[in-house]
Order: structure tokens, then sequence, then C-alpha cells
């Protein structure tokens, strides 16, 4: 029954004879839950207040373990992924309802830039994208910063996210590796030739080499008409470069 009844009932024996009984069935109301939320969207760990109340006379509830099981009508969750939680209401004639509520968690990326890697020297700029705004180190409000280390560091990028008006703040961290710069070695195959003849500049300390005559390889022909001082330009594996320079008399 949905509701309160007296139910009725004749019996009726071999020999004709009758009698009436009865029953009453009494239907309890079951209480109706409402569940409502300060915030139904928050960042990982942030704090969202669900409040339940209840048409029918529910008097006490039960939050499940998500919630911490508390026994009241607001549980504050701090969720680390999106979770649907679950509460009980219990009337005073025990008649119980359940309810459930989802809070969503807004997990924020970016995306930072490669390479990562810089000669001694050099400067690398550092990109950060896919969020609102942007602090490098703490302290420089840009999306992109150029830095120009002398030893390999960590930098950290702080970004501030937003979806459906709730800002959130994640991070990462970029680590510039920084590549001794080349030591060139060039030595001339004689340092003193008559004019017009040649001589070779052996190179070394580095992968390939070119001279500023324009010369490549790591043995460079030279036959200068007067004495000359020759810049080798050596580039190693890591693409770094330095120079050496070398002279030749005639």
């Amino acid at each position: 029954p949905t509701a309160s009844v007296n139910y009725q009932v004749t019996g009726i024996n071999n020999f004709n004879c009758t009698t009436n009984g009865q029953q009453v069935v009494v239907v309890r109301t079951t209480p109706t839950l409402q569940i409502g939320t300060t915030k139904p969207l928050v960042c990982i760990g942030g704090a969202s207040g669900l409040t339940v109340t209840s048409q029918g006379g529910a008097c006490t509830y039960t939050w499940d373990a998500n919630a911490g099981g508390v026994t009241s009508s607001v549980a504050v969750v701090n969720p680390l992924t999106s979770t649907i939680y679950s509460v009980i209401g219990t009337a005073a004639n025990q008649c119980t309802a359940a309810g459930n509520y989802p809070v969503s968690v807004f997990i924020p990326s970016f995306a930072v830039n490669s390479p990562t890697s810089s000669c001694l020297g050099g400067t690398i700029t550092l990109m950060a994208s896919g969020a609102n705004s942007y602090t490098w180190n703490g302290n420089q409000p840009f999306s992109q910063i150029s830095v120009s280390p002398s030893t390999a560091t960590f930098y950290l990028v702080s970004a501030t996210s937003t979806s459906n008006q709730v800002n959130c703040i994640s991070s990462n961290t970029v680590f510039v590796t920084i590549y001794s710069n080349p030591t060139i070695t060039a030595v001339p195959s004689r340092t003193q030739i008559c004019r017009g003849e040649f001589t070779d500049i052996l190179c070394g300390g580095a992968v390939t080499y070119t001279l500023n005559t324009g010369l490549s390889g790591s043995i460079i022909p030279v036959n200068p008409n007067s004495n000359t001082i020759y810049t080798l330009t050596g580039t190693d594996q890591n693409g770094c470069t330095n120079t050496k320079t070398v002279q030749v008399r005639t």
C-alpha cells in the first residue's frame, strides 16, 4: 500500500459458519532528500561544503566514508579527484532515504617548451602555454623568459588556469642543461713559409671546423702572401662553438 489501510477478512468453515477479522497496515512517510553544495567544481584538494535538507521529517543524516562519515546535515569535503558523495537520512519513524551528489575536480595542465639546453654563454627562451597566466621563479609574470645560466639550473613556473570561473594553480619545472664550449686547437704544419707556398692548419678539439677563408675540414690548407692571422671556428657534438686564432708568417 502507498497509504495506511485497514484490511478486512471473512472466514467460512465447513459448517458455513463465518467470522470476521481485520488488520491495519500503517504506511509511514519516507523522507525526501535535497542535496546542494557551495562549490560543485573545485581545484585539487579544494574545499566544498555539502548540505542536505529533507521533506518528510528526516532528522538524522549519515554521510559516506568519502565525506568522512560525518553525522550532520553539512559535510565539508576536499576531493583529489571527481567524487560522488552519498548520504542517508533517517526520519523519526525510522524510514530512510538516500541521496548522491557529485563534486568535480578541475585538474589544470599546461606545457613548457623544449629544447632545454644551451651552450655556455648562450641564451635560451623558456616558454609556457595552455593556461591563463604564468609566473616564472616567483617574480616574473610572463609566458616566456630568456635565461643565460652559467651552470645547469632548475626553473619553476606556476600557472593559473580557469574552468567555469574556478581558478586553479599548477606548477612545472624546467631543467636547463649547460654544455661547455669546446677548446679549439689550430696548429699550422709550418709556422713560416715562403710566399706562394702552402701550409696546413691542423684543427682539433671539436667535430667540425671552418676557417675565416671559408674553407672547412680538420686539415685546412692556406697560402698567404703576407703575415696573416687566421680565425678558426670549431663546433662540437652539442652544437657549441669556440674560436682560435693562428698566425702564419711569410
